[in-house]
């Protein structure tokens, strides 16, 4: 179903639990575990965080302000951006 996409990618991989569950293969307990895993809230966070900054153009303004304090070297833009 993903690979042709006619359902939603989002949707398949919320299926791949559910239909563990109904076969009788998990419980639900296990089945939805990996869900609350807190690497998956920072990822989310992550992706929401850019979304945002991408979305008021804060990313640019970002980038400007590294290249300007290294001169355009990619060296010190590194380690600018490291800090």
């Amino acid at each position: 179903m993903w690979v042709s996409e006619a359902i939603n990618i989002s949707v398949t991989a919320l299926l791949v639990p559910v239909l563990a569950v109904l076969s009788g293969l998990l419980p639900v307990r296990e089945a939805f575990a990996n869900f609350a895993n807190p690497i998956s809230f920072l990822f989310m966070g992550g992706v929401a965080l850019a979304a945002g900054l991408q979305k008021h153009q804060l990313d640019e303004a970002f980038a400007v302000k590294i290249l300007s304090f290294s001169g355009g070297r990619p060296l010190p833009a590194i380690l600018v951006t490291l800090l």
